[in-house]
């Protein structure tokens, strides 16, 4: 006799509004709602598993602690010119090529063991992450029991997390925060406030059945599995070859505004696994996948003022100040430029028109200078620090003259205890506290470091028991 087709629904469901009740405090359900979904379950499988579960089926109380990939989570090479594609594609046999869309957002894996959700951890350096398990579970498109009416899935998915713009505008109405930043953060949130805002979409998969791996012959196969799985995919096609590739990273790029969610680019894939299997990987980046990006938004605007900006270490960073322009559908103001050397670099003086891209569609960055006009001023270096008339210096980096940055050489600098400040609240996920809060902090309480203060004030004053 076959298994019920609905079985897998109802536990899922049922693991859900689990979930949500005695972690969240959010129910997704009512009590009236949720027993009646035990009842249907309890008709069709008096003895299955899921009805013998007390309480939530994941604690809170691991979140954001380390946890290791069972396989590692490796990273693609990258190409940004349809020369480059070619190139990477005759070395790869010329073959079939599994394409799909390279969605902006934070990969993630999830291990399932006879069906039910039992970990998910944050790709962290693709060995280590940190478990994000009792926020997974609140995913839209990421099953709490995933499986076929022949069986539950023993395994593990790799998916990206992703914030739509349609909940974008719900989180972020102000725009502030780029989605890919905004849904980061939500994912990590340890008490799991608006998870239920982001969206899986899985993009590969390892099985094991009877304690075997299961062997897919194609990318297309795997895709299959998860679908029938009832996993969220990441749109995809086939490409026969290379013309098609071509073809369809065209049309992605034409259309990129229509896809509800931020894109950078498209992941193709040697379609024949045992192919790609053989052609290896060079530092764990498969030689077989690739990830073809996007060029980045431009628009022109000038450049009106710079400021400095100063943080815990002191150093002094010229921030562009521009003409307001619309750019990957945000408002662009201003740009950071790194250091002092980079004006120096480009060339940039006060009344230029520049050349501004969003670097990997997230951060605005002056690539060159595309207008001089005569009444052009030049941008002077700071001979002081402007927070504090301390002195200043010229300090290299790892980077060589590349990354020489200006720093303040006063270590009483308020703008350095702003700044260490401003590290320590992030630090402990304090929200609510702005630049008046910490300015006031270092100019009317004279604080100057979070850690020493609070040892001082503990010395001064011990808590009371």
């Amino acid at each position: 006799m076959m298994p019920d087709p609905r079985l897998d629904e109802l536990r899922n469901l049922i693991l859900k509004a689990k979930h949500a009740y005695y972690y969240s405090g959010a129910p997704i359900m009512s009590d009236a709602e949720y027993d009646a979904l035990e009842d249907q379950l309890r008709l069709l499988a008096p003895e299955d598993p899921v009805l013998a579960l007390v309480g939530a089926p994941v604690s809170g109380a691991a979140m954001l602690t380390k946890a290791r990939h069972a396989i590692p989570m490796g990273s693609q090479s990258k190409v940004n010119a349809e020369e480059e594609f070619r190139q990477w594609h005759l070395k790869a046999g010329g073959g079939a090529l599994h394409a799909s869309l390279k969605a902006d957002g934070a990969s993630a894996a999830a291990y399932y063991r006879e069906g039910r959700l039992v970990q998910a951890i944050s790709r962290g350096d693709g060995t280590l992450g940190e478990d994000i398990t009792a926020n997974a579970l609140r995913f839209q498109g990421l099953p709490a029991w995933a499986g076929t009416p022949e069986g539950g899935f023993t395994g593990a998915v790799r998916f990206e997390v992703i914030l739509t713009l349609e909940n974008w505008s719900r989180v972020d109405p102000q725009g502030r925060k780029n989605p890919r930043n905004a849904g980061n953060g939500i994912m990590g949130r340890k008490h799991g406030h608006q998870s239920d805002l982001l969206t899986s979409y899985a993009f590969d998969l390892d099985e094991t059945r009877a304690g075997q791996p299961v062997r897919f012959a194609t990318e297309g196969d795997k895709a299959q599995r998860l679908a029938a799985l009832g996993f969220n995919l990441i749109p995809q096609q086939r490409c026969a070859e290379g013309d098609a590739a071509v073809a369809y990273f065209q049309q992605v790029a034409r259309s990129r505004d229509q896809v509800p969610f931020w894109i950078d680019g498209i992941v193709l894939k040697v379609d024949d696994l045992a192919t790609q299997q053989a052609l290896g990987d060079t530092a764990g980046r498969p030689k077989g996948q690739i990830a073809w990006k996007f060029d980045s938004a431009g628009a022109e605007t000038v450049l009106e003022g710079i400021l400095v900006s100063g943080g815990h270490t002191g150093a002094l960073i010229p921030v562009a100040q521009l003409r307001p322009v619309t750019l990957g559908g945000t408002t662009v103001s201003s740009a950071t430029l790194g250091n002092f050397d980079e004006i120096t670099r480009l060339d940039l003086a006060l009344g230029d028109k520049v050349w501004v891209i969003k670097a990997n569609d997230i951060t605005p960055k002056i690539i060159r200078v595309t207008d001089r006009p005569p009444e052009r001023q030049p941008i002077p270096v700071p001979s002081t620090c402007p927070f504090c008339g301390g002195s200043v210096r010229r300090k290299v980096t790892t980077g060589g003259e590349a990354g020489a940055i200006l720093g303040c050489r006063n270590l009483a600098c308020p703008q350095k205890s702003i700044g260490k400040i401003a590290r320590w609240i992030k630090s402990l996920d304090i929200l609510g506290i702005g630049d008046a809060v910490l300015n006031a902090l270092v100019e009317r309480f004279a604080i100057e470091d979070a850690w020493i203060s609070i040892a001082s004030v503990t010395r001064r004053r011990p808590w009371p028991h």
